[in-house]
């Protein structure tokens, strides 16, 4: 009995080594396998009479072992077919489940496909309508452009036929303005070269002027002499002066007496030339008077043009000038669209 285990070990370890190398494979029973094998295993051991005869000196009880043997290879057998059955079992359950999963996976692609054609077609059919809005709006709106534009050329145009027509008449206004007060400056000039002339022929015609000396006098009578004063006795014989009242006395009405005793003819002035300024459709201009030397500036021509509201002003103003107090000036003054023309001129006393 022994033995017979010893020789079971030895085959299940020679059998397991083959099936670990892959020499052996339990799939079905083939012809010469177990029983071949073995009996071939124990012709080759007959001349030792038995494998353990050769290793431990012993008798192998063939017999035994081979019913042992063919045992273990039906119950391999036996297992394998269950497992075969199992496996052809698994195979097919995994067909099945690769089938379904196949059909699953193609009606949801289908539905997939469906979907992607419905949802292209959604977005091809809104960029229609979207391209048909923006084309109707951006007509819509380049025919509202065209209009305002031709709207504001209209408007453009009508503003400069008015302008044209205002500016037409205020150079006409301006050029007749311009005339008018040349033509009455040369009037003023001719007026006051006709007084200078007359002037000239009414001191011509009073001859010449008393020289002042006593021998110069003609045709006085015995009873209107009178006897010639120096400064110094006529002083002497008025006495003290303290007003113009004695002075008027000794030199005549319009006369002063001065602190030398000499007489001063009276005050005189010389006057200057016209200064005109001229506003057309607001602003200010301003014109010197020259210095301001105790001169009287005052204006000569005042005119106004379109002060046609409340809120309109103009002024022609004849001052000494605000910035610098040494000076005259002459101020135009006009806001929005009204116009001034002023003229002003100064006179200086001595």
């Amino acid at each position: 009995m022994t033995k017979t285990i010893m020789i079971l070990a030895i085959a299940a370890a020679l059998v397991a080594g083959s099936i670990a190398t892959g020499t052996i494979a339990f799939a079905a029973p083939q012809p010469n396998t177990p029983a071949d094998f073995f009996a071939s295993f124990s012709e080759n051991f007959e001349s030792a009479d038995s494998f353990f005869d050769v290793f431990f000196d012993t008798t192998v009880d063939t017999e035994e072992n081979s019913v042992v043997i063919a045992a273990e290879i039906a119950r391999a057998i036996a297992a394998e077919a269950v497992l075969a059955s199992d496996l052809a079992q698994e195979i097919a359950d995994r067909i099945a489940d690769v089938d379904v999963e196949e059909a699953r996976a193609l009606a949801a692609e289908a539905v997939l496909a469906s979907d992607l054609a419905q949802e292209i077609a959604d977005r091809i059919a809104d960029v229609d309508a979207e391209e048909a809005r923006a084309l109707a709006a951006e007509a819509v709106l380049a025919s509202d452009l065209v209009q305002e534009i031709a709207d504001r050329i209209a408007d453009v145009d009508a503003e400069e036929a008015r302008a044209l027509a205002v500016e037409a008449v205020l150079a006409s206004d301006l050029a007749q303005e311009i005339a008018d007060r040349i033509a009455d400056v040369d009037a003023e000039e001719a007026a006051r070269i006709a007084a200078d002339n007359a002037l000239a022929t009414d001191i011509a015609a009073i001859g010449p002027h008393f020289s002042g000396n006593h021998a110069d006098l003609t045709n006085v009578l015995s009873n209107q002499h009178h006897i010639r004063y120096t400064n110094t006795e006529a002083v002497a014989a008025v006495g003290p002066l303290t007003t113009n009242t004695n002075a008027a006395t000794i030199c005549g009405n319009g006369k002063f007496l001065n602190g030398d005793g000499t007489c001063d003819p009276g005050t005189s002035f010389t006057t200057t030339g016209f200064v005109t300024a001229n506003i057309v459709e607001g602003g200010t201009q301003v014109k010197s008077l020259g210095p301001n030397d105790g001169r009287l500036c005052f204006l000569t021509v005042v005119g106004f043009r379109d002060i046609d509201s409340q809120f309109e002003d103009a002024r022609c103003l004849a001052r000494v000038d605000p910035n610098d107090s040494t000076k005259m000036i002459l101020v135009a003054f006009a806001d929005d669209d009204a116009s001034a023309v002023c003229t002003a001129k100064c006179i200086k006393f001595r």
